[in-house]
């Protein structure tokens, strides 16, 4: 956990960005500001992401690339403390690598399907492969996009977002946000 710092904000530090109109850090100033505005308090919660990634670049990459598009974002290095954010984090989206350590992709995923509350939630998975016929079918089944590393990230990652908020609950999540 140490190669974190610096790489995401954390969700499950409360944190809002500063830069986001509207956002207040107190939940009953939230509240107040979507009464004076008329607008649902949904409005100003963020939409959350999980990235896990054991490589700190892509982490890096993902995590900044969902921040600059609103997303609350946590991340983790491998599947074992992946499953531990998730036990006080609900995030709207998750973006994994297959190849982590200590609890490999495919298992994560697997156990991600498991929890009840995440049966719907959107999963990502990033892959080192060039190709779909390379991935375990049993694995692309139970996700709903793949990203290739090595063939411009960014954009895959952009395409795949705007697909997931047409054809995905993501769109109407107002944000999970942490858990009790």
């Amino acid at each position: 956990m140490g190669d974190r710092a610096g790489v995401c904000r954390h969700a499950r530090d409360s944190f809002f960005p500063a830069e986001s109109p509207g956002i207040a850090v107190e939940s009953g100033e939230l509240e107040l500001r979507a009464r004076r505005s008329l607008m649902p308090v949904s409005q100003y919660i963020p939409k959350t992401a999980l990235v896990v990634d054991d490589s700190m670049l892509i982490r890096h990459t993902v995590c900044r690339f969902l921040e600059e598009r609103g997303f609350l974002v946590d991340s983790a290095t491998n599947g074992v403390e992946a499953l531990i954010i998730l036990e006080h984090f609900m995030p709207d989206l998750i973006i994994t690598d297959l190849s982590i350590p200590r609890m490999g992709g495919e298992e994560l995923v697997f156990r991600i399907r498991q929890i009840e509350v995440f049966a719907n939630t959107p999963i990502v998975i990033l892959a080192a492969r060039t190709h779909a016929s390379e991935l375990p079918e049993h694995i692309v089944a139970g996700t709903s996009a793949v990203i290739y590393k090595n063939i411009q990230i960014e954009e895959q990652l952009s395409r795949t977002l705007v697909w997931l908020m047409a054809n995905s609950d993501l769109a109407e999540h107002p944000g999970h946000g942490t858990g009790g």
